[in-house]
């Protein structure tokens, strides 16, 4: 198998979702190093879910514990049907936590700090899955 058929698309657009500013940031750019396009960056989820439905992102980037009313779990729940694939993000391991996640059926679970190799790996994944599901369904 040739691995550009796993590289980026130029077309594959990310949302990051997280409310701290520094931790955004250094994801942005890791992101972007990474080859994928970031569209935005949103801090709270009422103005995640305006960018989500104006955007229609690739893929999102949710950290789990928001600013706002709403956490990235429930910003994801609120997508209704057919979202885009969701990667949270979190420092919170514990299991009711995870629990909470895999009820939205995330394509990824990633505890921070977030390292380069396992974020390359997420987002890869993730696009392909969303790719072959589409495929699927033509």
């Amino acid at each position: 198998m040739d691995s550009s058929e796993n590289a980026p698309r130029e077309e594959d657009s990310v949302l990051i979702v997280e409310d701290e500013s520094l931790v955004a940031q250094d994801l942005k750019g890791l992101v972007e190093n990474l080859g994928f396009e970031v569209i935005g960056v949103e801090r709270e989820g009422t103005a995640a879910l305006t960018s989500i439905r104006r955007e229609s992102p690739d893929l999102i980037l949710m950290d789990i514990m928001l600013a706002g009313e709403m956490d990235g779990i429930e910003v994801t729940r609120k997508l209704a049907e057919n979202p885009p694939p969701v990667v949270f993000l979190t420092a919170h391991t514990d299991a009711a936590t995870l629990d909470r996640a895999k009820e939205t059926n995330p394509l990824g679970y990633l505890t921070k700090p977030i390292n380069e190799a396992d974020l390359r790996t997420t987002l890869e994944v993730a696009l392909q899955r969303k790719r072959t599901t589409k495929e699927l369904h033509r």
